[in-house]
């Protein structure tokens, strides 16, 4: 865990939380009391630092580096610090009583003075010096415990580990609910009630101490498995939805693809065996397209079945999911010898739909139980497939719609080839014609001028005769 990520966990401190923070050195200690600070007042509360080991002029300079304004903040009396003697020991000496109250005086006052809550961290180191009553640590540790829960205070307790032994490490580990160990926050197992550190040494109470922490230990353990089976069950959930945006999108015709679907239905959820169909909607007959696991083959009874016959069919008709987790008592599954034999637990089987369109079936038996989690999976991913399959359908229309059209357009180029020809042939047929009648004309010229010339002839006859 980095410094952020501790400031994130810090963060989430609440009012009547009780902490210990077990360093090794100064840069432990800074990254966890710093952003305590700082966080109490970006939320509106009165925050004490309790110097020991570091001065009063090192904790500001922590502050400060921090991004703390500390003249604003102790101007308007948001920022309280403070050393050992004028806390844990006013007196000379340790009370923690005293003490208790003296916190319990901080905390009414920060409220009365308009400030959301108080919080408090302290250096440790002043419980191993010569004053009376500085024995008494765990003591107070432990009464803190009574007082912070119904209170409007947060605490950290700050511990050198190389200062104290260990020993006191571990009174300390008794009486704080949670532990920053370094850069960890930790809610803490080996945290006890007040009342049995204060009254130390009674067997019952520790046995029954014990015995809670187990069933405790037992319970986060139980939660952890399940919460570990849950991100385990969503990853292979996410996993098959990639896997079939894949397929979908893939190469190769529809078939091919809605076999890569089940083979990742298979794969993903450990499924017996996974079919899809697809409606043919001229004869009302679902139409097997994929089949995975058990069984790879497309023929037989269940390769064509009509809509509203056998479980695949029913579910086409009222276009309902059928989910359950006892195959051998269900009254759709008709071969229950079947069933009991191949040790089939699960069925799951989705209409696929778009829109108010029916556009096939899915259906898939398994050995083990599906989870409520994994059957709305398969309904998302039911939904995906029918898409799928309208758009494969659609691009098919497309592509026949293409063809067709290709073809005309082909024929249309043809036909313009083809007149464009006659064209030309009739270009040339209409100049022959025009050469002929020129010729024609040209000889019906000579014979009126021959018919011409021979009248005159004859004319110019007669004029000598």
């Amino acid at each position: 865990m980095s410094h952020v990520e501790l400031e994130e966990q810090i963060s989430t401190m609440q009012q009547g939380d009780h902490l210990c923070l077990v360093y090794e050195d100064q840069t432990e200690q800074m990254a966890a009391a710093v952003p305590f600070i700082r966080d109490g007042l970006g939320r509106g509360e009165r925050c004490l630092y309790v110097a020991d080991d570091l001065t009063l002029e090192e904790v500001s300079g922590a502050l400060a580096a921090g991004g703390t304004d500390l003249a604003e903040e102790r101007k308007r009396g948001a920022l309280i610090l403070l050393t050992k003697r004028e806390a844990y020991l006013r007196s000379g000496m340790f009370d923690p009583e005293a003490m208790v109250n003296f916190l319990r005086r901080a905390v009414d006052q920060a409220l009365a003075e308009g400030f959301s809550g108080f919080r408090v961290t302290g250096e440790m180191a002043w419980a191993w010096g010569p004053e009376a009553g500085c024995e008494r640590l765990i003591e107070y540790e432990a009464l803190l415990n009574k007082f912070f829960p119904a209170g409007r205070a947060t605490a950290i307790c700050q511990y050198n580990r190389r200062r104290f032994a260990p020993s006191v490490i571990h009174g300390v580990l008794r009486t704080h609910p949670i532990a920053i160990l370094g850069d960890q926050v930790c809610p803490n197992p080996y945290y006890e009630h007040p009342d049995m550190v204060l009254e130390d040494g009674r067997d019952a109470a520790r046995v029954d101490w014990l015995i809670s922490q187990l069933k405790r230990v037992r319970a986060a353990n139980r939660l952890q498995d399940e919460l570990n089976l849950h991100v385990a069950e969503r990853a292979r959930q996410a996993a098959l939805a990639a896997d079939i945006g894949r397929a979908l999108a893939g190469h190769g015709d529809l078939p091919r693809k809605l076999q890569r679907c089940t083979e990742a239905v298979v794969r993903h959820l450990d499924a017996a065996f996974s079919r899809i169909w697809t409606l043919n909607g001229a004869q009302h007959i679902l139409e097997l397209q994929a089949s995975s696991g058990l069984y790879l083959n497309l023929d037989g009874r269940h390769s064509r079945v009509p809509v509203g016959e056998l479980k695949i069919g029913l579910i086409a008709k009222e276009r309902k999911p059928h989910l359950t987790n006892q195959v051998v008592s269900d009254p759709r599954v008709n071969d229950q010898q079947w069933a009991e034999r191949e040790g089939m637990v699960a069925f799951a089987g989705y209409p696929l739909m778009v829109g108010d369109r029916l556009v096939g079936v899915m259906a898939l038996f398994a050995r083990h139980a599906l989870s409520e989690s994994t059957m709305s999976a398969l309904a998302s991913i039911a939904d995906q497939v029918a898409v799928g399959i309208e758009r494969e359908r659609a691009e098919d229309e497309i592509r026949t719609l293409n063809a067709s059209l290709k073809a005309q357009v082909k024929a249309y180029q043809k036909s313009v080839q083809d007149l464009k020809q006659s064209q030309a042939e009739l270009y040339e047929k209409i100049d022959d014609l025009e050469q002929f009648e020129q010729a024609v004309v040209g000889r019906e010229l000579k014979m009126i001028e021959l018919e011409q010339e021979v009248k005159r002839l004859r004319e110019e006859l007669k004029r000598i005769w």
